[in-house]
């Protein structure tokens, strides 16, 4: 009896180990798999991201030359807007106190992979140097300065020479001229300020790996537009334009300072207060304004599937009931079994005795049905139980489907993520739903125990 009681008891334990283990195994998995997902999503993200400005999109110069004052106005360190035509080089131009500030923030001033572009910290905030150098991230979808390695193809270069440098001071046209591939401390390309133009177009002569003569004598303004090279740590892509003084500026439709709607919003018509909900379930979450997609909404959304059809537990899940009527059929073979052992026998009389209560004082002797009746009563309903799963299922498919429903019209992940939304507590509430139905409905926890009982018995 003792050894039965500690089997029992070993039992119990062993199963609730395992299912520990299972469970934290599932946990773990998850978090993997969503942390895999979310690196993948981040990866692709920040690849698309960098195509953006992050302040406005401007189809025209025109449109950008309207805008000046506003963008200047709202960002202290703007300092001119570079656009190479027929590329995807269409960005502001920043400028920050050193040369690594802006290499891992956006314009905004928030923490970015991609950087911005920007200007070298010793250049002249207005431009006025005769050279200067832009710097910006080698993007491998081309995004930033990623697309200035098509420059080293000549009949690229001859096609996409024309470009604008617009800055609220002053416009002027520039045409690409060479490209360079270089290292990181080559002083005679990244010493900026007011420079022997004669002497700097020489070098760049000897050591470009394209160029393209250019009729414009003399030589008033240089810009250089400065990547990584792929070759090695240090190498440096350097692309050469040059001002062009005949070039076609486009001129303003309407005055800097608009009276209508501005590209760029003042910061004085931004009157409008958030409140504590808005700052809580409206969170910025990034640089681009308040629209952003939940990372808890996600989660709330894969474990309520999750619970809906279970990692490791598929199939102890759906085939319960099949389960329990094996069980109940098991222990009706004790009708027909002979040389039973003492706790067959003792859980016959048991069974007998069931049946004996319920039929034996209406009078008549006990069947098989009778006998079957008692073991349904004793242990558990097997119909009774299949209608209560049944509506666990239905209710459980129904909250994930409806979290999915939610999820899709309300999250965008292509936009910034944040923590939670407005419409997490609704994903909350699916998810919780969704896991009272599966403890209310779709589990028998004496079911359970009987089957752990039996198994101990038989182990005796």
């Amino acid at each position: 009896m003792r050894n039965s009681k500690l089997q029992l008891i070993f039992s119990y334990t062993s199963f609730i180990g395992v299912r520990l283990l299972i469970a934290a195994s599932a946990i773990l998995g998850s978090f993997m798999i969503l942390f895999a997902g979310y690196s993948l999503y981040e990866q692709i993200y920040t690849q698309n991201r960098a195509f953006e400005s992050g302040i406005g999109d401007f189809e025209s110069e025109e449109e950008i030359i309207e805008s000046q004052s506003n963008i200047a106005e709202e960002y202290e360190d703007y300092r001119a807007w570079i656009r190479l035509t027929d590329t995807k080089i269409d960005y502001p131009v920043m400028q920050g106190k050193d040369d690594l500030y802006y290499a891992n923030h956006d314009v905004n001033g928030q923490s970015s992979l991609t950087g911005a572009i920007y200007m070298a910290s010793a250049n002249k905030a207005d431009l006025s140097d005769n050279y200067i150098v832009l710097f910006g991230h080698h993007m491998d979808n081309g995004a930033m300065f990623g697309g200035l390695d098509r420059y080293l193809e000549e009949d690229y270069l001859k096609t996409h020479q024309k470009g604008i440098i617009i800055s609220p001071e002053r416009t002027f046209n520039v045409v690409v001229f060479a490209a360079i591939i270089t290292d990181a401390y080559d002083e005679n390309i990244y010493t900026v300020g007011d420079r022997d133009l004669s002497e700097l177009m020489e070098y760049i002569s000897s050591k470009a790996k394209v160029e393209e003569k250019v009729n414009i004598d003399p030589v008033t303004k240089i810009i250089a537009l400065s990547t990584c090279a792929d070759a090695t740590t240090n190498g440096r892509l350097v692309v050469f334009c040059m001002e062009d003084p005949d070039g076609v500026v486009p001129e303003p439709t309407i005055t800097p300072k608009p009276t209508g709607e501005a590209v760029v919003p003042d910061k004085q018509t931004e009157t409008k207060k958030e409140s504590l909900w808005d700052r809580i379930f409206n969170p910025g979450g990034s640089s681009y304004g308040k629209k952003a997609w939940a990372l808890l909404n996600l989660i709330c959304l894969i474990v309520t599937i999750y619970i809906l059809f279970p990692l490791f537990h598929l199939r102890a899940k759906y085939g319960r009931i099949r389960n329990m009527k094996a069980f109940n059929e098991k222990k009706a073979m004790l009708w027909d079994e002979e040389n039973l052992t003492p706790e067959k026998q003792a859980e016959r009389e048991k069974i007998m005795a069931k049946a004996l209560l319920h039929h034996g004082y209406k009078g008549g002797e006990i069947t098989e049905q009778d006998f079957k009746e008692a073991i349904e009563n004793m242990y558990y309903d097997v119909s009774a139980f299949t209608k209560k799963f049944r509506i666990g299922i239905i209710a459980q498919a129904a909250a994930s489907l409806l979290a999915l429903i939610v999820f899709i019209l309300t999250e965008n992940m292509r936009l910034p993520m944040t923590i939670i939304d407005r419409w997490t507590p609704i994903m909350l509430v699916l998810m919780l739903l969704c896991w009272l139905a599966g403890f209310l409905f779709t589990r028998y926890k004496k079911a359970l125990e009987e089957e752990q009982k039996d198994k101990a018995e038989q182990g005796a």
